[in-house]
């Protein structure tokens, strides 16, 4: 799954709820993106090329553009 595909996939999740507005959803999304960085960055100290961390890092910005 590329990170566009994984931002829409939690962006619809958040979305899916329909208690909740757009802006919300995509809220709580980059709510989970960014603990899913932190979590990452205990084991990943520095991001790199293919690493969970800058996986999720794309993510966060795909999510940004929605």
């Amino acid at each position: 799954m590329t990170p566009k595909e994984k931002a829409q996939d939690l962006y619809n999740k958040m979305d899916n709820q329909r208690q909740i507005s757009p802006d919300a959803a995509k809220q709580c999304a980059l709510i989970t993106v960014s603990e899913l960085i932190k979590e990452n960055l205990r084991y990943d100290y520095i991001p790199f090329e293919g690493s969970r961390t800058e996986f999720y890092l794309q993510v966060e910005k795909e999510l940004n553009k929605l």
